[in-house]
């Protein structure tokens, strides 16, 4: 993690700066400037990433590219698109919306 002084993240950074300055969160915005993370370690499933897909073959092309990057087996892969086929999109929990974890711990 790169460490800088908050002078020095307004000169590289004036916009996000600005922002972060006048966000309403202000939990979120002291949470940052603690320097706490509450992700450290969190690496998403491809549930996860199944979760915010909008239609099957959204979902089925995931799978796919989850493969190819080698993010899991090919047993795996499997798996998913039977799970997917079977139970349907909504069959891997709710829809996830953009924010869902910053919501999820009541920072927005």
């Amino acid at each position: 993690m790169v460490e800088m002084d908050l002078e020095e993240f307004k000169r590289r950074f004036p916009h996000l700066a600005l922002e972060m300055q006048g966000s309403r969160n202000k939990s979120l915005r002291t949470l940052m400037e603690s320097g706490v993370d509450p992700f450290l370690g969190y690496e998403p499933k491809a549930e996860d990433y199944i979760r915010r897909c909008n239609t099957m073959e959204e979902a089925e092309r995931t799978i796919d590219w989850l493969l190819r990057e080698g993010e899991i087996s090919e047993d795996r892969a499997e798996e998913l698109k039977r799970r997917l086929s079977s139970d349907g999109l909504r069959g891997f929990g709710p829809k996830k919306r953009p924010g869902h974890y910053l919501r999820r711990k009541g920072y927005i």
